[in-house]
């Protein structure tokens, strides 16, 4: 059974969400191997290889939120010299209107007027919130996975559950931007497909949470020549309702360009 959480929206309100993982998400004898992830697996190639955008707006956004980027920068300030500044002024990054206060993590005034977010930029259009930046971290991890899986040393117990892992990720990402089941057998194969929880599947267009193996974050820091996974790795649940309408419409046009070049090769 799927636990339940009361995770908080960004509303503040509190809804009642499914908490599924890999465990929930297939058949009790399914049996993933390689060869059911291999379609989706050049999906998610080819989803990287086009969206370089991604990666610089990905940069941006980690450097906004960990305050690198001078905040002169952003709110041009002609009497600003960079050269006495150790703050990173490369971005193309600028918000007119940015509190300055809630950027550097302290404004407590419930009465400003000055915008406590930023906004998407054409330097930052896609990349708008955390769970953006997490799937494109998944997206990354797939890709990676694809060039480096044979130099992986994982044990013998722990690979199908690494297979029913990817599996779910992939389809998750699939489904959040098509919001039609039906629609994932376009992009990933009907033997992954078939051998998921039906009743799991179809609740996947609703409010619903999943949980992701935390390694999958951070595919920099993965060294594919070592056994880098195992069932007991740390978990991280993913709300993919709070992607952003930007990254979610982006993600679209790429999956419809797919189609389009598959069609005509």
């Amino acid at each position: 059974m799927a636990t339940k959480t009361k995770p908080t929206t960004q509303s503040g309100d509190m809804q009642l969400k499914s908490n599924y993982n890999s465990n929930n998400f297939y058949e009790p004898n399914a049996r993933l191997t390689y060869i059911h992830l291999e379609k989706g697996l050049l999906l998610f190639v080819y989803l990287h290889e086009t969206s370089s955008i991604l990666k610089t707006n990905a940069r941006i956004y980690k450097k906004l939120w960990t305050g690198q980027i001078c905040y002169h920068s952003i709110v041009p300030n002609n009497f600003h010299d960079p050269y006495f500044c150790s703050f990173d002024h490369s971005e193309a990054y600028e918000q007119s209107n940015l509190c300055r206060d809630w950027y550097m993590r302290n404004c407590t005034q419930k009465s400003c007027k000055n915008q406590h977010y930023f906004i998407p930029t054409k330097a930052k259009r896609y990349i708008n919130n955390e769970t953006d930046l997490t799937v494109w971290n998944l997206m990354r991890f797939i890709r990676q996975f694809f060039r480096h899986f044979k130099q992986s040393v994982i044990d013998e117990e722990d690979l199908p559950v690494l297979h029913r892992e990817i599996g779910l990720t992939m389809i998750s990402i699939v489904n959040c931007v098509c919001q039609d089941t039906n629609k994932s057998a376009m992009f990933l194969s009907n033997s992954l497909i078939n051998q998921t929880n039906k009743k799991v599947l179809k609740q996947l267009s609703q409010k619903s949470t999943y949980s992701v193996p935390e390694i999958f974050l951070t595919p920099e820091n993965i060294k594919f020549n070592s056994k880098w996974y195992t069932q007991s790795a740390g978990r991280i649940s993913i709300d993919f309702e709070h992607l952003s309408q930007e990254f979610l419409d982006y993600l679209s046009d790429q999956l419809a360009k797919y189609c389009s070049e598959r069609l005509e090769n």
